[in-house]
């Protein structure tokens, strides 16, 4: 039987293994050495060839799950969290 902790680090996993995931390691590849991604929602969607609305789902989990931050201030400013960060490097590493 799995503890609670592998459960919670499988979901991580399955939930990470599609267009979240995709979109997170473009905002990583793009972000600065900050880890400050400046880029609108449209021109995410643009570049991934996914539509806006199907990014703005994304983005809105991302932000709910702590993976990234917006500045409100700021149109098109996301911040990636160390949770984010540690995601992507823990993949890209595998």
């Amino acid at each position: 039987m799995c503890k609670k902790n592998d459960k919670e680090i499988n979901m991580n996993f399955i939930d990470f293994t599609n267009n979240r995931f995709q979109v997170l390691c473009f905002l990583y590849e793009i972000c600065n050495s900050d880890y400050v991604a400046h880029i609108t929602q449209q021109e995410i969607a643009n570049k991934l060839e996914m539509s806006r609305s199907t990014i703005n789902k994304i983005m809105s989990y991302l932000v709910k799950e702590q993976y990234i931050c917006t500045v409100n201030a700021h149109v098109g400013r996301y911040i990636l969290t160390s949770k984010a960060v540690l995601l992507v490097q823990g993949f890209k590493n595998i």
